[in-house]
């Protein structure tokens, strides 16, 4: 994917609200599942990004040292108290922006070592911030009640 590309895909993120990221089933490629709202006009849409071929998926903390500390229980995850603000345990987390890391030296160095194009992007939501470095991203309309990672079957990297 060109530049442009990448960029349309990553303002559309950042009108939305991450739901759930990870690596999926076959360890390749990066997950992330995004809510778009429509306002009152409707629930919320859904789209999954596959970031292919993603080498580095950094996962940080955006919460400050307040908010981790009051959401350290159960309780917020199990729906015992209310939060205030973005705690983890919330079920969702909007972002506040979706950036191109221009003139990666890790995308660049990876590019000549591999022989295609790799990107670094960098999303920052509410409570985390994710730094992921991949070759190409695939976008994909979600149904709610979509489950990322299905469990069954032996796993092909053997477990003893």
């Amino acid at each position: 994917m060109d530049s442009t590309g990448l960029a349309g895909v990553l303002e559309a993120i950042g009108e939305g609200a991450v739901v759930f990221h990870g690596f999926t089933d076959f360890a390749r490629d990066y997950d992330l599942v995004v809510a778009l709202g429509d306002g009152d006009r409707g629930p919320p849409r859904f789209r999954q990004y596959r970031f292919n071929c993603c080498v580095a998926a950094e996962v940080r903390s955006s919460l400050s040292p307040e908010a981790r500390r009051a959401s350290s229980t159960s309780g917020v995850i199990d729906g015992e108290a209310e939060p205030t603000d973005h705690v983890w345990g919330m079920r969702g987390q909007n972002v506040s922006s979706a950036t191109l890391v221009s003139g990666s030296s890790r995308a660049r160095q990876l590019a000549d070592v591999v022989g295609i194009d790799f990107h670094e992007v960098r999303i920052a939501a509410a409570i985390h911030t994710l730094t992921l470095v991949f070759s190409d991203v695939e976008v994909t309309v979600l149904r709610a009640g979509h489950t990322p990672v299905r469990l069954g079957g032996a796993p092909s990297g053997g477990v003893s």
